[in-house]
């Protein structure tokens, strides 16, 4: 197993880092990754960089080239942006379910 497969593997959320051809970087969430939108992405231009992955509170990263410092910075910034996104969402879902729970816990007041 290589670097890259070994931080998908153990991340709970991981992202691909993605190129075009000007050089500008884009995050993919890898659980929405198809063979499909591979193959739409590289007709595009867009190449493949690496990964960042959540796993437990730890920030994970293989990469296949080399980043500035600023690069480093802009790209962890933006992965921080879509952990906030998916933690929001899971709160979200989350009172969502209460909410439904507390709905079929009142009492059916139909007459039959």
């Amino acid at each position: 197993m290589d670097r890259m497969e070994e931080v998908v593997l153990q991340s709970q959320l991981s992202v691909g880092v993605l190129s075009d051809t000007e050089g500008h970087l884009k995050l993919m969430n890898i659980a929405d990754a198809t063979h499909e939108l591979a193959a739409s992405l590289a007709e595009r231009g867009m190449c493949f960089l690496g990964v960042i992955g959540l796993s437990g509170s730890e920030v994970k990263c293989a990469f296949n080239t080399e980043f500035s410092p600023s690069e480093l910075v802009a790209l962890h910034q933006a992965f921080a942006g879509l952990v906030d996104r998916a933690v929001s969402d899971v709160e979200e879902n989350l009172k969502s379910a209460d909410w439904l729970q507390r709905l079929y816990q009142l009492p059916d007041l139909r007459e039959n």
